[in-house]
């Protein structure tokens, strides 16, 4: 009777060891998971930035180069109707 007793003891000891082994293992898998996430995230963010920062330069190219189309295309129509 006492042997029983011990021996669903100890059954339940490793049950609970192979649990809380399970539960680490899990954690730490999360954790590189984490990690790997951020990383991602991190590279997303940086190329994220040279995007807008590429746009805002070609949103100024654009816009310079409406202003000199505009100054080449006026005068034009200018000399145009004046003929």
């Amino acid at each position: 009777m006492e042997t029983d007793k011990e021996e669903e003891i100890n059954k339940i000891k490793s049950e609970l060891d192979k649990h809380l082994q399970q539960g680490s293992e899990n954690v730490e898998a999360f954790k590189e998971q984490i990690r790997q996430h951020s990383v991602t995230i991190c590279a997303m963010e940086e190329r994220l930035n040279k995007v807008v920062k590429k746009n805002k330069d070609y949103q100024s190219e654009i816009a310079t180069l409406r202003q000199t189309i505009s100054g080449i295309y006026i005068p034009f129509i200018l000399s145009d109707l004046n003929h």
